[in-house]
């Protein structure tokens, strides 16, 4: 007997096969929301991505499959210990385990994009939103101007007494 990710598997080729790329790429979703770590549904994206480019299907279609590949991508990578690198680690995919509230996964898979394309303008998105942080010398000011106006206050009544 077939198990149900086996049978969504079947519907995501055969509304392929049919060119109703809109129900299968609902069939896929559906199937990684059900069982996001299966390995077969890695290789089926990457197996329709192929056809794609070899002009099987337009550009929306493409798109919606590099979505779903991120979403599979990033499945595998929490799946992981936290202790082990992305070897996959792309902006689409920090993007996603943000949205998803992954916060600290989401950064450090900004990281390991920056450390491998520091000017990587969507990771430092990422990772300025996951770690907004004034400038240092801005915050070293505002203590001191907070120090500043004790020390007058004080002077002030002292001057009065």
């Amino acid at each position: 007997m077939k198990n149900a990710i086996q049978i969504r598997l079947e519907l995501v080729a055969g509304h392929w096969c049919l060119g109703e790329h809109d129900q299968a790429l609902a069939c896929l979703s559906r199937a990684i929301d059900t069982e996001p770590n299966e390995p077969r549904i890695g290789k089926l994206v990457n197996r329709l991505l192929a056809e794609v480019e070899q002009g099987a299907a337009g550009a929306e279609v493409r798109e919606v499959l590099e979505h779903l590949k991120a979403r599979v991508a990033c499945e595998a990578a929490l799946a992981q210990p936290v202790e082990a690198g992305f070897a996959l680690a792309t902006p689409t995919m920090a993007e996603l385990l943000e949205q998803q509230g992954h916060r600290e996964r989401a950064l450090q898979v900004a990281q390991d994009v920056l450390r491998r394309r520091p000017g990587d303008a969507r990771a430092l998105a990422v990772r300025k939103r996951l770690c907004p942080r004034s400038e240092p010398h801005e915050q070293q000011i505002a203590v001191l101007e907070r120090w500043l106006d004790y020390f007058r206050h004080r002077r002030q009544g002292e001057a009065r007494a």
